[in-house]
C-alpha cells in the first residue's frame, strides 16, 4: 500500500491511498476482489456529483499525468492488515473540509503502519506532503497505472456497498478533492 499526496500550499492537490495485490493469491478489498498484480486507488472527494465521501479507482481513471510532484510512502500489508485497511476506509467514508482526503488518507494509513504520518492542522494534502518527505524512503511521482475500463470506478455507499459513478464523475475538470 502507498499513502500518495501532492500539494503546493493552501488546500489545494489531493490525498490517496493505491493498493497493489503483489501476492500470489487475489484478496478483497471492501467487497472487491484486487486480482494479482492488480491496482486500486483509494480515496475521498468533495467535489463530485456522485456525493462526498470514498471513490475507488478514481484517481486511477485520472491518471498520474494529474498529479505531478506527488510524494509517497509505501508497505506491504498482511492479510489482516489489510482487513484493517478495509473497515477504516468503511468507517472513514465522509468528506468534510475538516476531515478531507488527507484525513482520509492518513486514517487509513496510520491504521496499520509503523511510520506514522500527518497532514497537519488543518488537514490538507499539502501538508501530508511536506510531512511524508520527512520520511526515509519516500519516492517522488512513483508509478500507478491509468485506469483503461471506467466500468471499475465505484463510489461508496453506507458501510460497503459500491455504485458505478456517473459519467459527471468521470467528466468533472478537477482532480483536486
Amino acid at each position: 500500500m502507498r499513502v500518495v499526496s501532492y500539494g503546493h500550499g493552501g488546500t489545494d492537490g489531493h490525498s490517496f491511498l493505491l493498493i497493489n495485490n503483489i501476492d500470489t493469491l487475489p484478496h478483497s478489498l471492501v467487497g472487491m476482489t484486487v486480482a494479482v498484480g492488480g491496482e486500486v486507488s483509494v480515496g475521498t472527494w468533495g467535489n463530485k456529483p456522485d456525493g462526498k465521501g470514498v471513490y475507488f479507482n478514481l484517481e486511477r481513471h485520472f491518471g498520474p499525468g494529474a498529479y505531478p510532484g506527488r510524494v509517497s510512502l509505501e508497505m506491504n500489508l498482511t492479510s489482516e492488515q489489510l482487513s484493517t485497511v478495509s473497515k477504516r476506509i468503511v468507517d472513514n467514508n465522509s468528506w468534510a473540509l475538516a476531515n478531507n482526503c488527507s484525513s482520509f488518507a492518513t486514517k487509513v494509513w496510520n491504521s496499520v503502519a509503523t511510520v506514522k504520518v500527518k497532514a497537519g492542522t488543518p488537514n490538507t494534502p499539502a501538508k501530508l506532503t511536506g510531512n511524508i518527505k520527512t520520511h526515509a524512503g519516500w519516492v517522488t511521482n512513483t508509478g500507478f497505472s491509468a485506469l483503461n475500463d471506467d466500468s471499475q470506478v465505484f463510489a461508496l455507499e453506507g458501510k460497503g456497498s459500491r455504485k458505478n459513478v456517473s459519467s459527471g464523475t468521470l467528466t468533472s475538470g478537477s482532480t483536486s478533492a
